[in-house]
């Protein structure tokens, strides 16, 4: 091996003081006293001290040991390059307190020819009788770490079972109650999470668009809509060597209600499943259609012969590689296949495709839909209540305001985050990436501000109560005529996903269109607000029948749709220009 230390003649020392948590770094004093005293040590020991290698670090078993590994490392450096000889800890106990490693650390400190010291004494690594007192010190170390991590587990574990949150940092939007141990709700972030659910639901944005407009992190938010915003938190307790691995549920205060919470987790499920690319086609149907059986969503297909395009739609069914993978490994006799005991030939080719069927024409199926909802929305008392509900109401312009005063501490935040960069290149600071950071704050304050100047532009043009009156007057008009047939595609899907919202009665699964097979028949089970229909999808004779729900279960709310900015009409109420936030129906053409 190769002498590490030709030139260790005098004693030079590294020192490793150490805290074992951030806090103790930061608030006390313990780093500045073990300092202090192995440079006193160091002095009466005739050597210098050249490096430092400590700080917050814990020394218990099962944690990171970073810096202490880095050192060890470090030791089989020939001695030109790391310049020290010597390693000094404040005692034993800063050290290790896991029984394994010390003795790795010691034996490779030994073999580099590194001597060890506390401030009180040189302990010789090739002494026996200091290796055992180093190795009992350790122990001692490693059973007090462990007792002391043993009552501290139960105490929380009991505290958790108590209904105290002891787990870690509390879930966003609540504090830890310091007289109750309990958690309370910060009244500020359950308003970010509140507006963070109405932007997502009502508005259609993403997590990462919604962030932005707030302020916050993503996956924070996302965490907190989808998995914290609830009354229950799993505190989770676990460690591997002491075989504790113990959850309990916590009542918490919660951030929306229940059925809030339901809604952003059945569109969140749709959007993660439904992701379509780039579409060429914007079909009425496409990401509300899905297999009764398996549940796969249906895929459109467009087939153009001459002047006339035909639209399918079609079930994916499994991958060419998957269906050639199932029938290679078939159970072969003699010389026949089969699966499952059922001979190749006779088996259902379904099985093998996945297809649960192959296709069912668009033209029918989009049909069928359009008139179910037609019988089901003219005779609803619900959706004509929801129709002629004052536009915007009260709660609406509160929720403008509040979005409003978000996005302005959203874009002062930024402007503060462009002064600091400013200040740092004005002191000569060099930044990596300093442009690319530029930019994405300036693109971010221009969404916000052009959000900002549609808010402030909505407020502004708020209706008066005798032009919401004149707009029910000639929406009663509207809602006895109308026409469904001359709506648009956009206003069709719009219509539609109102009535998708949540999951369908029977099933548990998110709402939409099922089709399934049924022998030679194709059929449809629509599952929505207002009711449920079941529909044969046939050339010849297509049907439906409509069993609708009882009016007294339906959300008014539910049947509100939240249009974009694109979507505001002025309307002439008075001699005054005014913005109305209608329904679609509003606009819509009517019959005769």
């Amino acid at each position: 091996m190769k002498n590490n230390n030709l030139q260790n003649d005098n004693l030079s020392v590294v020192i490793f003081p150490r805290v074992s948590t951030e806090a103790q770094a930061e608030q006390g004093r313990s780093l500045e006293v073990q300092i202090k005293a192995m440079q006193e040590a160091a002095d009466r020991f005739g050597g210098k001290i050249v490096a430092n290698y400590g700080g917050q670090e814990h020394a218990t078993p099962d944690f990171e040991h970073t810096k202490l590994e880095q050192l060890v490392k470090d030791s089989y450096l020939p001695f030109e390059e790391r310049g020290w000889n010597a390693v000094m800890f404040y005692d034993t106990s800063r050290f290790s307190r896991d029984n394994r490693k010390a003795s790795e650390y010691i034996e490779t400190l030994k073999k580099n020819g590194i001597r060890f010291f506390t401030i009180g004494q040189e302990w010789n690594l090739f002494d026996p009788d200091c290796i055992l007192t180093l190795t009992i010190h350790t122990a001692t170390g490693q059973h007090q770490a462990m007792k002391g991590t043993k009552r501290s587990m139960e105490s929380r574990i009991k505290g958790a079972e108590d209904g105290c949150f002891t787990a870690g940092p509390p879930p966003f939007g609540r504090k830890r109650d310091k007289a109750t141990g309990k958690l309370i709700i910060i009244k500020k972030k359950k308003k970010l999470v509140e507006l963070a659910a109405k932007l997502y639901l009502n508005e259609g944005k993403g997590f990462i668009k919604i962030a932005k407009i707030l302020g916050m992190n993503a996956s924070v938010l996302q965490r907190a809509l989808l998995r914290n915003a609830g009354d229950t938190y799993i505190q989770h307790f676990k460690c591997a060597r002491l075989g504790i691995d113990v959850s309990i549920p916590t009542k918490i205060p919660p951030l929306l209600d229940k059925k809030t919470i339901k809604l952003i987790q059945d569109e969140a499920a749709k959007r993660r499943e439904y992701h379509p690319g780039v579409i060429t086609t914007d079909r009425l149907l496409a990401g509300n259609i899905f297999c009764h059986d398996c549940g796969k969503r249906l895929s459109v297909q467009e087939l153009r012969s001459g002047k006339k395009t035909y639209v399918y739609y079609r079930h994916p069914g499994r991958t060419r590689e998957e269906v050639k993978s199932i029938i290679e490994n078939l159970e072969v006799r003699g010389k026949k296949r089969y699966f499952h005991g059922t001979p190749y030939d006779k088996c259902d080719k379904r099985i093998f495709t996945g297809k649960c069927f192959n296709h069912v024409k668009g033209e029918l199926i989009e049909g069928l839909v359009m008139q179910s909802l037609q019988d089901m929305l003219k005779d609803s008392k619900k959706f004509k209540e929801a129709l002629l509900a004052p536009h915007p109401s009260e709660n609406e312009k509160k929720n403008l305001e509040e979005e409003l005063s978000v996005i302005s501490d959203s874009i002062e935040k930024i402007e503060k985050k462009e002064e600091n960069l400013i200040n740092k290149i004005e002191q000569g600071i060099i930044i990596n990436g300093l442009q690319k950071r530029a930019d994405k704050y300036n693109k971010g304050k221009e969404s916000l501000q052009k959000r900002k100047e549609e808010i402030e532009g909505n407020l502004s043009n708020l209706p008066t109560k005798t032009e919401i009156e004149s707009y029910r007057k000639l929406l009663l008009r509207k809602i006895k005529n109308m026409d469904l047939d001359n709506l648009s595609l956009k206003q069709k899907r719009q219509l539609i996903k109102m009535f998708c919202q949540g999951r369908d009665e029977w099933f548990g699964r998110p709402a939409g269109i099922y089709v399934y097979q049924s022998g030679d028949v194709t059929e449809l089970l629509f599952d929505g607000l207002l009711g449920v229909t079941h529909g044969i999808i046939s050339d010849k004779d297509p049907d439906i029948e409509i069993v609708k729900k009882d009016e007294e279960s339906i959300d008014v709310k539910q049947l509100r749709l939240s249009l974009s900015m694109n979507d505001y009409k002025p309307y002439m109420g008075t001699d005054q220009l005014r913005l109305i936030k209608a329904p679609f129906l509003f606009f819509l053409p009517m019959k005769g």
